[in-house]
């Protein structure tokens, strides 16, 4: 489970070989801890109490244990009244480890298991000065009834799954997400695990673009002494911490002991580059680390970059890219290792400004919907593009995209097994996603939603000074499902500077359509288009507008304008 803070711990049933560890989970919390559980000063449980609390039958009386690296840190029960359909509950979160939301998620799980048990009812009985435990109950989403009987109050409510409880469950989901992304992707401490200075290798370029990010860097590699004015370290975990992310380039046969260390580091986060062999387990890899706090992207991954500001830097490159892509409202996203530096390099041909981009590649723990959920705070970001090859959680997928798609145009490209079914088609259409068939063509999508107004409806004019370039512009428009109207003036290839922004600003304003394609068709190669004049009456416009200039590579209209401009009719 992901908490609220961002940490990850293990949610699990009680089982009677917890006894001891229940035991000694009491016997180190406060008193005050266990007043506000037990209503008493109550230094140890008995034998039969922790027979009682440990041996539950997962239908009237449920148990759940909490773990945080590898100790309790929370539990929590619920047990039917006799012979009625409601059940009393009661929690109990480690001192050292309140304020995570972590009642609340027990009571969540408990909440569905009793739902599944014919339970429709929860009930429990808080002392007055419990306002941590009063206030857990009172934003779950449900109708709280509670009366103050005997120097207690008596808490009830009912387990309905209601639309109140859903949006209390996805907002307590999203912004916790969010926070473990932020512990991953805003490090201020960073490890290289497999440094070099060898040329050509991949440790070699991951420790280049450490050390020249700015954050603290530290060489973990066994073989070495130093790496020019860094100490290298034999293991992370003998390395001084606090390391908030870790970059893995270690041979395959050397991952699982590889985590294994970043664990007892308590490591945040790992950014695995290293391909992961046959023998990998990588699904129990990934359990281990979750259950010591460590969010794994990849393997197979070749990092992230962004041109965000992080602990102090203007930018940040923390991948086999050599190059930081510029700033912008684009969050980009994508699966393929290799089809990354042709993706940056291709943003970078088109002048489209990034905010983040993450390379997840086979995406064995973190996912597009934990970035989504990242992206949902960060106001830095206007547009979301997403390369999918495999399907994580399709259904926790359709919820948040949904959810994030109405407030950022998300646009996908999917392949292999993410684009083998219709299911997959009438998700994503369900969802709101803008699906296309081409990378090159989810860049040219989000370079026209990050800088133009998004249209009201499909009807689109199209003024062009080249009668074929219009006609072949209106038959792709109305294939592609649009509808094309008539502009309010025309224009020809005899048409001046003066006519032809005059007919443009006319199109912009004419209600009778929501968005314009201009088709700049020159008489004479040298002949540019009236840049200033088209950029004057375009600013300020509720509607979109794209630019065809025949002769001129895709691009801005000119370098720093808001304008997408393309080379052909097609891609516009």
């Amino acid at each position: 489970m992901v908490l609220a803070n961002g940490e990850t711990a293990y949610l699990r049933p009680m089982t009677p070989a917890d006894a001891e560890a229940l035991s000694s989970f009491h016997r180190r919390q406060p008193e005050e801890n266990l007043y506000l559980r037990f209503f008493s000063a109550k230094p140890f449980l008995t034998d039969d109490e922790l027979a009682h609390f440990t041996q539950v039958d997962f239908v009237d009386r449920v148990a759940l244990v909490l773990e945080r690296q590898g100790s309790f840190a929370a539990w929590a029960s619920y047990e039917r009244w006799p012979g009625r359909d409601d059940a009393e509950v009661a929690f109990m979160v480690d001192a050292d480890e309140q304020h995570k939301g972590i009642a609340t998620l027990l009571l969540e799980h408990l909440a569905v298991i009793a739902r599944s048990n014919g339970i429709d009812r929860f009930t429990a009985e808080v002392l007055p000065n419990n306002q941590a435990m009063l206030n857990v109950f009172a934003r779950a989403g449900w109708p709280v009834a509670r009366r103050y009987d005997s120097g207690v109050v008596d808490v009830e409510f009912p387990l309905a799954d209601t639309e109140g409880f859903r949006d209390t469950v996805e907002s307590r989901e999203q912004r916790a997400d969010s926070r473990a992304m932020a512990h991953l992707l805003l490090p201020r401490t960073v490890a290289v695990i497999g440094a070099s200075d060898r040329p050509g290798s991949v440790g070699a370029a991951l420790w280049r673009a450490v050390s020249a990010s700015g954050l603290t860097a530290v060489a973990v590699n066994p073989t070495r002494a130093r790496l020019g004015s860094h100490r290298c370290w034999s293991a992370v975990s003998d390395a001084p911490g606090p390391i908030d992310l870790a970059l893995v380039a270690v041979p395959p046969e050397a991952l699982a002991s590889t985590v294994e260390d970043c664990c007892r580091a308590g490591v945040r986060g790992a950014v695995v580059v290293s391909g992961a062999d046959d023998t990998a387990d990588m699904g129990a890899l990934v359990a281990q680390a979750r259950r010591f706090g460590l969010r794994l992207i990849g393997p197979a991954s070749m990092g992230f970059t962004t041109a965000k500001g992080v602990a102090g830097t203007s930018s940040l490159n923390l991948s086999l890219a050599d190059r930081v892509a510029r700033p912008g409202v684009v969050a980009v996203s994508l699966q393929s290792g290799s089809l990354g530096a042709s993706l940056l390099a291709q943003a970078e041909a088109l002048e489209l400004g990034l905010s983040w981009f993450v390379s997840l590649g086979d995406k064995a723990d973190v996912s597009g919907n934990d970035l989504l959920q990242f992206w949902d705070d960060d106001d830095g970001t206007k547009v979301v593009a997403l390369y999918t090859e495999t399907f994580g959680n399709p259904r926790k997928f359709f919820r948040i995209a949904r959810r994030v798609a109405h407030r950022r145009p998300i646009v996908t490209v999917r392949t292999g097994a993410a684009a083998a079914t219709g299911a997959a088609d009438a998700l994503y259409a369900q969802a709101g996603l803008i699906q296309v068939p081409t990378v090159r063509d989810m860049l040219d999508t989000a370079r026209v939603l990050a800088t133009q107004p998004i249209p009201a409806g499909p009807r689109v004019a199209v003024l062009s000074t080249a009668r074929s370039a219009e006609a072949l512009t209106c038959a792709v428009a109305r294939a592609s499902g649009l509808t094309v109207v008539e502009p309010p003036r025309a224009v020809t290839w005899r048409s001046d500077a003066g006519r032809l922004v005059a007919a443009l600003a006319e199109a912009l304003a004419d209600p009778a359509n929501d968005a314009v394609i201009l088709v700049f068709a020159p008489p004479l190669a040298s002949t540019p288009p009236p840049v200033v004049d088209i950029e004057r009456v375009a600013t300020g416009a509720s509607k979109p507008l794209l630019a065809v200039v025949l002769g001129q590579p895709d691009g801005p209209l000119q370098p720093g304008s808001t304008i997408p401009s393309f080379a052909f009719p097609e891609q516009a």
